[in-house]
């Protein structure tokens, strides 16, 4: 095509580009007036927050939480009743119903009860309601979840509407964390026949929700609970019944689902979309190596040199895929705000020096450490062989061990023959896991008269772990714990490898303060609440009708 004579074609360029700056400008200026934005594809709207938060859950088949075994129920249990205590963040007891608490010394626990705590309905909260609450729980028996926490309760005596004694069957085998059950109210029911038959209607609760609507394996909807003695929160939540997991990260993502709760290792799914934010905080499951207590590693000064020998980030890194944080023991870290060290730091001069002091050096040269005899320090290490977590993990201990002279022999059983393997003593090393309750009683892991699986024994360490739950108050808990703690540092009967970490997803227009607990998902949820971007009513006009005719 031919110039058109006379024009200057570079000045029209010129003019043409000013010309589009000035527009954009003036449509920026506007859109700054009326509150618009532009988001990142381009559209012009505003950020809205909206104050419902959505939950997905797997299935609502009972929402009684006296016996229903759905976890989904027992997470929501946290948001729409009270305890006598809850759990702090590092699991020490904090008052919630209760103002306080005091051991008796006749076989029981006093408590004071706050006053002028209300139920969701208006009605008046009493030490009656804890007292029916406890003939629930035991009436249930082994079908509530709740069912070890009043297995050890023999009575309640109510004094006045705030004042109460729970008496126990055995004083010497009590833990406070077993009163962080939740509290029914005993007007709503005719008796506690009555209140276990039901599966679907919404009971009151003293929480900051309260049950709006119940639509069982779909929805249950809570609102703000007017009577709420912890405060009012601004939003509501709906639990929605999504059974296929695998779409929670999409619709996460695109806003249909507030936030989501992730357990799993491997967490490759959410890691790379930049849509989606990623809160860790630490579970209540750990993964261990053993170390037993008699044939290779009987000699402490052995289990030492292991600890010393494997390196914990790197079995993390590599086999738990970054979602696991360390302990010094088996103990959750910082439990009752004792100091976690971490002080067994990988160091393989260390460990070369511990087996030389029970008598392990190489003697022939070939890289493995013998005792006098000329026998070759060999430790047996058995695992699960469908978990390919702790498969690797074990691997990765071989190739350290190997490094500082000990050499080890594998064995993979099944999960379900694992833990009877593991119990028999028959090998040296073993990396399995647990889940632990809130009490946190060890003494299945240390006390020498509870079968222990690493063979452990020691008479002071019996006499810590007793004593831990025979009454004592939190300070001296937290000093037993803290005299235990030393102890096992010195014996090693276990290398904890990690404290796995769960994950709470949200998509990155998510606005509230994120404190999820192994025990309490949603924690602090009260103001939680998620922006979305609504497009102009300009733009969506633009988008229904026709494309502009092109020139």
């Amino acid at each position: 095509m031919k110039p058109v004579r006379g024009v200057n074609m570079g000045k029209k360029k010129k003019l043409f580009c000013t010309l589009v700056a000035l527009a954009l400008a003036v449509s920026a200026a506007a859109c700054q007036q009326s509150g618009l934005t532009t988001n990142t594809a381009g559209e012009t709207g505003t950020y809205v927050a909206s104050d419902r938060i959505v939950i997905p859950v797997t299935k609502i088949r009972n929402i009684n939480p006296a016996t229903s075994t759905d976890e989904d129920i027992y997470q929501m249990t946290k948001l729409v009743y009270s305890s006598l205590i809850r759990l702090g963040d590092t699991m020490e007891p904090v008052g919630e119903l209760a103002s306080s608490w005091e051991y008796n010394g006749s076989g029981g626990i006093d408590f004071t009860l706050n006053s002028g705590i209300l139920w969701s309905d208006g009605s008046a909260f009493s030490a009656d309601d804890v007292a029916f609450t406890v003939r629930v729980l035991k009436a249930a028996g082994e079908n509530s979840p709740y069912a070890s926490k009043a297995a050890n309760i023999s009575d309640v005596v109510v004094h006045s509407d705030t004042e109460l004694t729970i008496e126990l069957k055995d004083p010497s085998d009590t833990s406070i964390a077993d009163f962080s059950f939740p509290v029914f109210c005993e007007s709503q029911f005719s008796g506690t026949g009555e209140f276990l038959d039901n599966t679907d209607q919404p009971l009151l609760g003293t929480g900051p929700y309260k049950i709006e609507s119940v639509s069982l394996n779909r929805t249950i909807e809570l609102t703000a609970n007017e009577h709420s003695f912890s405060g009012v929160p601004s939003n509501t939540v709906t639990l929605k019944v999504m059974p296929v997991e695998n779409l929670y990260p999409g619709l996460v993502s695109s806003g249909e689902l507030s936030i989501m709760i992730m357990d799993d290792f491997n967490r490759e799914e959410v890691s790379g979309d930049k849509s989606l934010k990623v809160t860790p905080f630490t579970g209540n499951e750990f993964e261990t190596l053993g170390l037993s207590c008699s044939g290779g590693c009987s000699d402490r000064r052995v289990r030492q040199a292991v600890c010393r020998a494997v390196d914990r980030d790197e079995i993390i890194a590599s086999a738990y895929y970054g979602s696991g944080t360390k302990s010094d023991d088996l103990y959750f870290p910082g439990y009752l705000g004792t100091q976690t060290t971490n002080d067994i730091a990988p160091d393989q001069e260390a460990a070369r020096a511990l087996l030389n002091q029970a008598g392990y050096t190489d003697r022939d040269a070939d890289g493995y450490v013998e005792d006098e005899q000329g026998s070759v320090l060999e430790l047996t290490l058995v695992t699960s062989s469908e978990n390919e977590s702790r498969r690797m993990a074990a691997q990765i201990i071989m190739h350290q061990l190997a490094a500082v002279g000990i050499r080890v022999d594998i064995t993979e059983v099944s999960a379900e023959s694992l833990s009877r393997e593991v119990y028999s003593g028959s090998y040296d090393m073993f990396i399995a896991g647990w889940s632990i309750e809130e009490s946190f009683d060890m003494r299945m892991f240390y006390h020498s008269g509870y079968g222990n699986p690493a063979g452990y024994a020691d008479p002071e360490a019996d006499r810590l772990l007793d004593r831990m739950f025979s009454g004592i108050s939190a300070d001296e808990m937290k000093t037993s714990v803290t005299d235990l703690k030393k102890i096992l540092a010195e014996d090693v009967p276990y290398l904890c490898l990690c404290y796995k970490t769960y994950a709470a997803v949200t998509s990155v227009d998510f606005e509230g303060l994120i404190a999820s607990r192994f025990n309490d998902y949603y924690y602090g949820c009260e103001d939680w609440n998620v922006k979305f971007f609504k497009k102009s009513e300009t733009q969506e006009d633009t988008d229904d009708g026709e494309d502009p005719e092109q020139e």
